[in-house]
């Protein structure tokens, strides 16, 4: 029968879908249809209601099985109807019956199969994964991530930033050495614990949160491919203090110019109470590169290459020449962006993300399969961009971020589409 009827999107984010049933068979066989409806039904309601059930509905569909690739959608809800048509009314016993069969489902179709990433080594200090554009036109659902090292890292960044204006010459790692201008009780001195130099600052003029460096775009990059860099970025410092010494820093970003050096820059929240003597990384912030946005009528290389960071430090603890040490700043792209903390890794270990149908995110420990611990775990818009880009990866152990260790990273996720899924 000609009566499937497929709703504009809902208020909740939804795609009603509809039509009529006839079933011409003896009310037993009837009876058995329905009820397998009616069950899938009673499976939708508890895998929505229950987190421990793992029975999701969906509904498949391939417009063309010889172009189209098979395609599914999450169905939230299902609801079955006798319908009085003529003389079929809602009951049985003339060996025919109409229904009305209405379900919810999500908008976004995803395929049936995952798809596996090639896994990748990454190095702790920003280490970088090319992702290649994929088919669909959805961002992809990123049903797992994979992590295992032979290191005993705790705390993982990971960012995925979009192709976008390029990403060829994006280099997530700014070596604070390279900075444009060194403030006051600052240079730069050699440190084996360093991924090169480091910039020392020894507050031998006063303990006070001042300027310490400034460190440029086009400081860290030879390629005249400034709008490589334009996106959004979570900045870690790696850095270190002496014994007996507790220190606060603060970024500030902006434009060097001819100005005041960096005239009107936007300052962000300090982080106090850094105690650590080894080498580790400290969150300063989300910013935007460039800071105003870039769409079109901005785009020109002109507008990103003096956007500027800089570090202020003071020192709440110590005495004398007592300093801290500041060794790189990385850049992780905060468009597509997870952290995990708490793990405790091994050769023998791995840590998992599971993203489900519902887009909730799940972390934990295993060795040998077997779960060892929860992982914490926030995100920011997980999930694969269409167009493909760049990973970067972060990563350190309990007491230290070691500039040798590295973790080997894979993706499994599904693509998803608006309406028809690529041809095959």
């Amino acid at each position: 029968m000609d009566t499937w009827q497929t709703s504009a999107i809902t208020s909740d984010g939804t795609i009603i879908e509809s039509c009529t049933l006839f079933a011409k068979d003896v009310d037993a066989n009837i009876i058995s249809s329905v009820d397998v409806l009616d069950g899938l039904a009673e499976s939708t309601r508890r895998f929505l209601k229950d987190k421990a059930e793992g029975d999701s509905v969906w509904y498949e569909i391939v417009a063309d099985p010889a172009t189209e690739i098979p395609k599914r959608a999450l169905i939230y809800k299902i609801e079955v109807r006798p319908l009085y048509t003529n003389i079929y009314i809602p009951t049985l016993g003339r060996g025919a019956a109409f229904y009305e069969l209405e379900f919810e489902r999500a908008v976004a179709f995803e395929d049936i199969t995952a798809i596996g990433s090639t896994a990748t080594a990454c190095n702790v200090l920003g280490g970088t994964i090319t992702l290649g554009a994929q088919r669909g036109n959805l961002p992809a659902r990123i049903q797992r991530l994979n992590i295992i090292s032979s290191n005993a890292l705790e705390e993982f960044w990971i960012g995925i930033r979009p192709v976008g204006p390029g990403v060829t010459n994006f280099n997530p790692l700014w070596e604070c050495e390279n900075a444009l201008t060194l403030g006051a009780d600052t240079t730069i001195v050699a440190d084996a614990a360093a991924s090169g130099t480091t910039v020392k600052t020894t507050f031998a003029s006063g303990p006070s949160m001042a300027n310490r460096f400034i460190i440029k775009l086009d400081d860290v990059t030879a390629s005249a491919n400034y709008h490589h860099f334009v996106g959004e970025y979570l900045v870690l410092l790696r850095c270190k203090v002496d014994a007996s010494t507790t220190v606060g820093v603060r970024m500030f970003t902006g434009y060097d110019n001819t100005l005041t050096a960096v005239y009107q820059p936007t300052y962000y929240r300090p982080v106090y109470g850094i105690t650590n003597q080894n080498y580790m990384y400290k969150e300063l912030g989300v910013i935007s590169i460039p800071s105003f946005g870039y769409r079109r009528m901005l785009r020109n290389d002109s507008l990103v290459k003096n956007y500027t960071i800089g570090v202020q430090a003071e020192r709440t603890a110590g005495s004398g020449s007592n300093a801290v040490y500041c060794d790189c700043l990385v850049l992780i792209p905060y468009q597509h962006f997870i952290h995990i903390s708490k793990a405790e890794m091994s050769a023998a270990r791995s840590v998992d993300a599971y993203m489900d149908e519902l887009g909730e995110i799940n972390a934990f420990m295993t060795e040998s399969n077997v779960v060892l611990s929860n992982m914490e775990v926030q995100n920011n818009n997980w999930e694969y961009p269409v167009v493909g880009g760049m990973l970067v990866f972060a990563a350190e152990r309990v007491t230290t971020s070691d500039k040798a260790d590295s973790g080997t990273v894979t993706l499994t996720f599904r693509r998803r589409y608006r309406v028809h899924a690529d041809i095959a």
